[in-house]
């Protein structure tokens, strides 16, 4: 976390001069009638498991984005006051919580391959094979009841126009 942004500074104090721990989650509470965005107020209960010392549950309140908050479960790095038993994430550098280190999605790079198709095969692969395989399963799908037999036949002309 970036000390300009976080606006907390008993946080920050806790980050830099806060014993570090491992910490489970217990629970996790994202409480309703918030506004909506892509970050959301998280009220967790942690299972803080200190090096040499009896653990203790500790409840943090924080901030995370919708797509990457910590679960019920998730065990994570804390840092701590030994005195108070107050709470800090300290989750610098895990890739699964770290903004910096999120990777975004939608975009693709060079030399990644191709999404896959509806149908299960490689966008870059074609031919008769293929077309015939992406046609039998369509197929598939109106016998069992899936999809209706009009639905079938604009399909069925979708994929012959790739030919």
């Amino acid at each position: 976390m970036d000390d300009s942004i976080d606006l907390n500074p008993f946080r920050r104090r806790l980050l830099k001069r806060g014993e570090s721990a491992d910490a489970r989650v217990l629970e996790v509470d994202v409480p309703k009638y918030q506004s909506p965005g892509t970050s959301l107020t998280h009220k967790f209960v942690l299972e803080v498991q200190p090096a040499g010392a009896d653990p203790f549950e500790a409840q943090v309140k924080d901030v995370f984005s919708v797509f990457w908050a910590p679960k019920r479960g998730d065990l994570l790095k804390v840092r701590f006051s030994p005195r108070s038993h107050k709470v800090a994430f300290d989750l610098e550098g895990d890739p699964r919580y770290d903004a910096s280190m999120q990777q975004q999605t939608g975009r693709w790079t060079p030399g990644e391959a191709p999404p896959p198709s509806i149908f299960g095969t490689s966008s870059t692969a074609g031919g008769a094979a293929s077309t015939a395989e992406r046609l039998r399963r369509l197929g598939e799908l109106r016998d069992a009841g899936v999809i209706t037999a009009e639905e079938f036949e604009a399909q069925k002309l979708r994929i012959l126009e790739t030919l």
